[in-house]
């Protein structure tokens, strides 16, 4: 998601708070490019922003450009005025808004960092998620002692949680001299390359591509730190606090997640609830706004297990409106599954009702009236439609002096032992009633296996789903072929879901080159039918 506007001073304001958690009193903030600032700035771009929050607002400075010894980041000098400058813009409804806070009224601003869960939209770790993972590590370390206080750390586990080599000394700098639960010593896990075990470097030398490469694999090993943590007593107080607010926070992105999901099942299932396709600006809004909040949720670290297994929703529903009518009801069962997964989950683990902020709880209650306003005002459009072609039929038949003959068609006495007529394969007349127009109309040969239009002629493969959908569809052409019909009829397995589906819009590619016709078969509802057009 890009950054517009007032967006990109946000962001980074917001990334210099949760950072300077993490960073020691008097020293700059370092940010990477990528890790950090996940790529949202131009180096030009981002030094001119930097400079103008300088000279205008005396609240940071950029004291470096990404190099080897800044470790390939920005450092940037936080200025006497940067505290200042954010209460300022705790003052604008739309920064508040953007972070996902309600503006206070008559209270003075709150000194907690600020928009901590807004800083991991975009996947990057927080000044407080830093800490949670090496204290996790430890205290998983912890537990696991049957005598002393002293753990051993080795900085490729806490690399695996995210933190590289300068963050990880930074934390524990935090826990060891700002908060007092620890002491802790580092060295090298090894002091040479001899001292790496022999099966390691032959493992090396088989890997690496060159020389070169073999090379910077050793210098990565020999830069691999053992920490020595002796625990203290105010550790566990802290991992208690810590802890148990990351697996309760995981808790209520869970339970988030699948209000959300529940919402675009019926905001979807609303769009195709009377088979006709309306516009609806306020529900495509609503709808794109609880997707981006699913992305959002999706984001964060603790989320990577449910966002590799999310189905794929669509964008917007007024941009895909062909697309959700005829092919909601097969993607349908993927959500619900992932849904389903959700709920089992949210059941099994806690089951807790966690409390929505007044935002969440209004836009939730707008979308349900929205969505029964929708479903209300698609049953009338599907009405008035019904209405119209049938004021239509009338004046047609007024006009030509159609009467329709609606006694019974007599039926030819077969003798009792006479076997049972069918005569499914009779083509249709060829000779145009004298009810119809001077067009012809599309017609299906069943036994030359070939579709007829104003002299031109579309061969059908003989025995193919095309062909018994075909022969299905044109046999009562006002009326839809099932799509479990169309199956019995074919002698082939089908393995696809939409075997049906996908045959009928073969049908419609080959019928618009050879026939000229731009949409002869439609599939909806499990039902295919002949447009309208050509009925």
């Amino acid at each position: 998601m890009s950054l517009h506007g007032k967006e990109k001073i946000y962001f980074f304001i917001n990334r210099l708070i949760d950072e300077r958690e993490v960073t020691e009193n008097g020293k700059p903030i370092g940010l990477h490019p990528a890790n950090d600032l996940v790529n949202k700035y131009q180096p030009m771009d981002f030094v001119q922003m930097v400079n103008k929050i300088e000279k205008e607002h005396n609240a940071a400075r950029l004291i470096a450009m990404p190099t080897d010894q800044t470790y390939n980041k920005y450092l940037i000098e936080l200025l006497p005025d940067f505290d200042k400058y954010v209460q300022e813009l705790r003052k604008d409804p739309k920064y508040l808004d953007w972070i996902g806070e309600k503006p206070e009224k008559d209270t003075p601003p709150k000194q907690e960092p600020l928009s901590v869960n807004h800083a991991r939209k975009n996947g990057v770790m927080t000044g407080k998620e830093k800490i949670q993972a090496v204290v996790e590590e430890i205290n998983n370390k912890y537990q696991g002692l049957i005598t002393g206080n002293t753990v051993l750390l080795h900085s490729g586990n806490l690399e695996e949680r995210g933190l590289q080599m300068h963050e990880q000394k930074q934390v524990l700098d935090i826990l060891a001299n700002d908060k007092k639960v620890i002491k802790y010593t580092a060295k090298n896990e090894y002091d040479s390359r001899a001292n790496i075990h022999p099966r390691d470097q032959v493992d090396i030398h088989e890997v690496a591509m060159d020389e070169l490469d073999a090379n910077e694999m050793f210098d990565r090993i020999l830069e691999q730190q053992q920490y020595q943590v002796q625990v203290l007593l105010a550790f566990a107080a802290l991992a208690d606090e810590l802890l148990g607010d990351a697996e309760l926070e995981h808790q209520k992105d869970v339970y988030l997640l699948r209000l959300f999901y529940n919402r675009v099942v019926a905001i979807l299932d609303a769009v195709v609830s009377a088979g006709v396709l309306i516009e609806d600006d306020k529900l495509d809004f609503s709808y794109v706004r609880i997707t981006a909040l699913i992305e959002d949720v999706m984001s964060k670290p603790t989320m990577k297990d449910w966002q590799k297994d999310a189905p794929e929703l669509y964008e917007t529903l007024l941009g895909n409106a062909e697309d959700i009518g005829e092919g909601w009801k097969y993607s349908r069962t993927e959500v619900l599954k992932y849904y389903a997964r959700l709920q089992k989950y949210w059941m099994l683990n806690s089951h807790v009702e966690f409390e929505l902020d007044e935002k969440l709880t209004a836009a939730f209650a707008e979308m349900d009236e929205l969505i029964a306003a929708h479903k209300i005002a698609a049953r009338e459009a599907t009405d008035n439609w019904y209405k119209r072609t049938d004021a239509f039929a009338k004046d047609f038949r007024k006009k030509r002096g159609v009467v329709i003959n609606k006694e019974p068609k007599p039926q030819p006495n077969y003798p009792d032992d006479a076997p049972a007529h069918f005569d499914d394969d009779e083509e249709e007349s060829s000779e145009p009633k004298s009810t119809e127009t001077a067009q012809d109309k599309v017609r299906f040969d069943a036994k030359a296996s070939k579709l007829t239009y104003n002299g031109k002629s579309c061969e059908i493969p003989d025995e193919t789903l095309e062909y018994y959908m075909c022969k299905l569809v044109f046999k009562n052409r006002r009326s839809a072929a099932n799509e479990d019909d169309i199956l019995e009829h074919t002698t082939k397995s089908q393995d696809s879901q939409r075997a049906v589906y996908d045959a009928h819009l073969r049908v419609n590619k080959r019928v618009k080159k050879e026939l000229g016709i731009e949409k002869l078969l439609s599939c909806r509802a499990a039902k295919v039918r002949i447009t309208t057009k050509y009925q």
